[in-house]
């Protein structure tokens, strides 16, 4: 692994149904602040299996014993956690798959699962602002899916709140920080610019690429 340090929900969910397209959500979302925790690629609550991976001095693990500062950046990043689920709701999208679509800033949220799914394996994230998933259980990508950052968004803002556990499919792009509640897995091939942070369970890597950002200031 390489690392860089460098309107009402259900008007909302029929046109997301019925078009596919692009959809604004005008709500001003502050981003939630991940402290010490911005600096590594990884944390895990339980441990790292990696094949592939090099450089450990971006996983935070206590059961490792790697990162200085892992037990404060876990800390920290249970108070992220705990802004991100208190953000204002923009639009409810469960049961609607995410490839295909295109976003604005907001907060999205999902009562079960969320997935971004082949055929339309593509989901577009449009504008600078603060972007959160708020996912009730697990998040599956499929093989070769992407997540787009266009028109000024940025990796390091959007941030996917998981409830239980986040798969990464083969040959997955992703972009954003990944806060899961369990085990956060990444199949072959699979790259993510954001981080990985896995707070009661395991992270599994194989040979993957992690790009670390600088912490979201929005």
């Amino acid at each position: 692994v390489r690392t860089t340090v460098n309107s009402t929900d259900e008007t909302f969910q029929e046109l997301v149904v019925a078009t596919s397209t692009s959809v604004a959500v005008q709500t001003t979302i502050h981003s939630p602040q991940l402290g010490t925790a911005a600096k590594f690629a990884i944390l895990a609550g339980s441990t790292v299996k990696f094949t592939g991976f090099s450089n450990k001095s971006f996983i935070g693990t206590i059961s490792l014993g790697l990162g200085t500062n892992a037990t404060q950046a876990k800390t920290d990043l249970a108070l992220a956690v705990r802004q991100a689920t208190e953000a204002p709701k923009s639009a409810s999208l469960t049961g609607v798959d995410l490839g295909g679509l295109t976003l604005q800033p907001g907060v999205y949220t999902f009562d079960s699962t969320a997935s971004i799914a082949a055929p339309s394996g593509q989901l577009t994230l449009n504008g600078s602002g603060v972007f959160i998933f708020q996912i009730g259980s697990a998040l599956k990508t499929s093989l070769n899916s992407q997540v787009l950052l266009v028109n000024g968004a940025l990796p390091q803002c959007v941030f996917w709140l998981i409830g239980s556990s986040a798969v990464l499919g083969s040959g997955c792009k992703f972009e954003g920080i990944i806060m899961a509640s369990a085990s956060i897995g990444f199949m072959d091939g699979a790259s993510l610019v954001g981080a990985a942070y896995a707070q009661n369970a395991a992270v599994t890597l194989i040979n993957n690429v992690i790009t670390v950002r600088t912490a979201c200031n929005l």
